[in-house]
């Protein structure tokens, strides 16, 4: 499904990230600062869809934090939670509250059950190991891939030999990719995209960040 402007920010508001934004007067949203650096017309809006992608795939919803119970929806008979479902979620819900005492905590046993019922066991454990990385700090595999994708495309359109070698490194470190690494990457290659800086700059300031 294509995500509104005003979900991109929940999203992004969910994974810790500052935004500033502003209401149009047709109900719309204009995104004005992400994590402090400011933005113009509607490249921040931009932007930040960059950041978390365009369309959410049914994959890339599994994988959120999260999970989310449509409006409306109740459920007839509750679902069975098989016993390493039970167990997945209590870890979740204990490393949330030993990590992010004052921030709510993400995942509970009514949407499991609807994430079960929807998606089936598989998926509902992914999304649940993937919140508990989440919750130690780390970024969303998927986020992650979405900044590799973004710097082969621009590389398909002009090579650089320095950020060739960044996507090999960023690939080297996938699983421990932190999630505070993520918007400071971004703002190196959304520089680099713009021409404000060499790809040799935007290598060397990635490699910093993630090092």
């Amino acid at each position: 499904m294509n995500l509104t402007i005003l979900e991109i920010i929940k999203e992004l508001e969910s994974q810790a990230h500052k935004i500033e934004y502003t209401k149009r007067q047709d109900g719309g949203y204009i995104i004005r600062k992400i994590d402090g650096q400011h933005f113009s017309g509607k490249t921040g809006n931009a932007f930040a869809r960059r950041m978390v992608g365009a369309t959410l795939s049914q994959a890339r919803q599994v994988q959120l934090a999260r999970i989310r119970t449509p409006k409306g929806t109740r459920a007839k008979k509750l679902q069975e939670v098989p016993d390493e479902v039970k167990r997945a979620l209590r870890k979740v819900q204990r490393s949330w509250r030993k990590k992010h005492p004052d921030i709510r905590g993400t995942a509970s046993m009514k949407n499991v059950r609807w994430y079960l019922r929807t998606y089936g066991t598989e998926a509902t454990l992914q999304s649940l190991d993937k919140s508990y990385r989440y919750s130690q700090g780390y970024a969303y595999i998927d986020n992650v891939l979405h900044l590799i994708n973004r710097i082969q495309n621009d590389l398909s359109i002009e090579y650089d030999e320095d950020m060739e070698r960044v996507v090999s490194l960023i690939e080297n470190k996938l699983m421990v990719f932190r999630e505070e690494w993520i918007s400071h990457c971004y703002e190196a290659v959304y520089e680099w995209e713009k021409g404000s800086i060499t790809g040799q700059e935007c290598a060397r300031r990635i490699k910093a960040i993630i090092s």
